[in-house]
């Protein structure tokens, strides 16, 4: 007789749990700093420090949940790492010094950081023995539980303390480990994805300087649109947005995200991976100026429709161009290299920046030194490409 686990359709499952765990994801994340600056009391420094924990920590705490996965099963340390985190995200209202709660969110890091990955690798693992699901059209439920999370919490928040934050993203984590006890069915068969060595990345770098080069423009890059990511409630705050308004932002960044991840390899068979990247950096120049420019909420929420090009068309065309410089072996484990200096360094330090600056002037000036910077970072790279063009153009002339 068939098990209940065998007879339900996996790809729906998962799309269950993606889109239940990203609710809980969501839930607490957007309202996190406005919780640490109106309930507590931090500056925007320390919010700014605070912030950038989860994604540094997140570089050295993968790899050991990465070897703990293919040792002791995916699905198990996911339901360990998810549990723990529902745990502990409701300790974080027993805090309130600043040094205490750095540690806190340290130990709180090492449980939630790798929840994301692991749930994508579920998912990879699933495609690639179903190829006729696709891991973008369960992905977009992530993006779905983010836009419902986001109304529902926000509206909530009307009529409860922020605080409640953190409980209903527990019982969102439970919800989610619940559905994945009964009805995910794990793979009888696992890859493990190669991992690029130090060694393989200076080798790749030798070969090809523009690897480094791009390396360290997506590094920048992180660090300038921190105000954009997370950051960004500590902007609506600042303009008198109200938590139902916060809430629809989100969503509206999410919703928005979703065309991108559909059509963006249309675009880049079309434009080319390096120009689209550099439309994508451009019009998140923009979308921070027209941000340091306005007051009203209502606006900055629809300045925020163009979060799908700042988040969904960017990382489509730089996966390509990673891609383009790295070996067909060692392409999946290629993207760790965006996780690390745009996600992980970039970003962490780009949240600690963004505090310090908001603390001497403004979210919203910090915007604008952002939007300015961004400028510069695209000058250099127009710059750059065409010094190459010219001396690539140059030694064909020559060996011609």
């Amino acid at each position: 007789m068939k098990s209940l686990k065998s007879t339900i359709n996996q790809g729906l499952v998962l799309r269950v749990i993606f889109f239940v765990a990203s609710s809980g994801f969501a839930a607490w994340s957007i309202f996190f700093n406005i919780y640490l600056k109106e309930t507590i009391g931090f500056s925007n420094a320390q919010i700014g420090l605070l912030s950038g924990i989860l994604p540094f920590a997140t570089l050295f705490i993968l790899p050991v949940w990465g070897v703990l996965a293919d040792k002791y099963r995916r699905k198990s340390m996911f339901l360990l790492a998810l549990f723990m985190s529902m745990i502990l995200i409701n300790a974080i209202m027993l805090f309130s010094n600043f040094h205490l709660f750095l540690g806190f969110m340290l130990i709180f890091g090492t449980f939630y950081s790798p929840l994301t990955p692991m749930l994508d690798t579920i998912a990879l693992d699933y495609v690639e023995q179903n190829p006729n699901d696709s891991y973008g059209e369960i992905r977009l439920w992530s993006s779905a539980g983010w836009a419902f999370s986001t109304i529902v919490v926000g509206y909530l928040l009307k009529g409860i303390e922020i605080k409640y934050v953190f409980p209903i993203t527990g019982a969102f984590f439970l919800a989610a480990g619940i559905f994945m006890i009964l009805f995910y069915q794990p793979l009888k068969v696992t890859r493990s994805i190669e991992s690029i060595k130090f060694s393989h990345f200076w080798q790749l770098v030798a070969k090809s300087p523009r690897l480094l080069v791009f390396i360290f423009i997506i590094f920048i890059y992180g660090i300038l649109t921190a105000p954009v990511m997370l950051f960004i409630n500590m902007y609506y705050n600042e303009i008198g947005a109200q938590s139902h308004q916060i809430g629809y932002a989100f969503a509206v960044q999410a919703l928005f995200e979703l065309p991108f991840f559909f059509y963006g390899k249309k675009l880049l068979k079309k434009f080319g991976a390096p120009k689209v990247m550099l439309f994508a950096m451009a019009i998140t120049m923009l979308r921070m100026f027209l941000y340091g420019m306005t007051n009203n909420p209502n606006l900055a929420i629809a300045i925020g429709t163009l979060h799908g090009v700042t988040i969904g068309l960017f990382l489509v065309s730089v996966i390509e161009q990673i891609h383009s410089f790295i070996p067909s072996k060692w392409r999946a484990s290629g993207q760790s290299f965006i996780y690390i200096f745009y996600f992980g360094v970039g970003t962490a330090l780009g949240y600690a920046l963004s505090g310090f600056l908001s603390e001497k002037y403004s979210v919203k000036s910090t915007m604008l030194i952002m939007a300015v910077s961004i400028a510069i970072l695209i000058s250099f790279i127009l710059i750059s490409f065409g010094l190459y063009r010219k001396k690539e153009t140059t030694t064909r002339r020559i060996n011609s």
